[in-house]
């Protein structure tokens, strides 16, 4: 399980919960959707954040998303990110 890693010398890195908090509140969701889907009260969610963000050293949501897609190298839930794919060029007409 990749960990992610501190910008402050001193501070260990993320546990799992603060990991998964950070992942699920990088990709957008609020303190009570992050809440119901770890089975803990929107308060203790804001709690998570406040630590995570000092940990990493990060002001914002936007830093912390910065942070968080950087360091996993994935997109959300872990899952990798999709490859890149070429537009797709008009479909030439058919002589049937």
């Amino acid at each position: 399980m990749s960990r992610i890693e501190t910008s402050s010398p001193g501070h260990d890195t993320l546990s799992d919960r603060e990991r998964s908090v950070a992942e699920k509140f990088a990709a957008g969701l609020t303190y009570r959707e992050i809440g119901e889907a770890l089975f803990i009260a929107p308060s203790t969610v804001r709690t998570h954040l406040a630590s995570i963000y000092d940990k990493l050293g990060v002001r914002n949501k936007v830093a912390l998303a910065s942070h968080v897609n950087g360091a996993i190298g994935a997109g959300v839930d872990g899952l990798p990110p999709l490859p890149e794919v070429p537009p797709c060029s008009p479909c030439s007409p058919s002589n049937a």
